[in-house]
């Protein structure tokens, strides 16, 4: 009985983490169409990252005004792909320096919710190959779990 409640749990869990790659995956295709404005830099600097999973790293922290219908916004979204993630300093740091303090971009929203907004729209392939993969092996290990049990 134990045994199950662990699989289910297991189960969940990659679901959740499926979900949520296809839906960051999704919102990165749908950002590609989206309005544009412009935005500044107000702020961006390389943070060191430490998760108790041991996923440890540093990642860039930018931040960026912009204006929408009047309205002043402020976002650190830089994109809906995974190069916001935990990597090596230089890494964030190369990134940083596409985005100086004071530097205009482009920034592209959501018009029915002008908060969601990247300065870099669209996805890549790397994010699309891992949210496959853990769908497949999602899929794979559901199928083989009810065979074993």
């Amino acid at each position: 009985m134990e045994g199950l409640i662990i699989i289910w749990v297991a189960r969940l869990v990659l679901l959740v983490i499926i979900f949520l790659g296809f839906w960051r995956y999704y919102f990165g295709i749908k950002s590609k169409g989206r309005p544009v404005t412009d935005g500044l830099i107000i702020s961006g600097k390389s943070e060191y990252y430490a998760n108790p999973s041991g996923v440890n790293g540093h990642i860039p922290n930018i931040k960026y005004r912009y204006k929408v219908s009047g309205k002043n916004y402020t976002s650190t979204r830089i994109n809906f792909s995974l190069n916001e993630s935990a990597g090596n300093k230089a890494h964030a740091e190369e990134l940083l320096n596409n985005y100086r303090n004071g530097r205009v971009v482009k920034v592209y929203y959501n018009p029915n919710n002008p908060e969601q907004s990247v300065i870099e729209p669209g996805n890549n392939d790397v994010h699309f190959f891992i949210t496959m993969t853990l769908g497949i092996v999602c899929v794979g290990g559901i199928a083989f779990s009810n065979y074993i049990f």
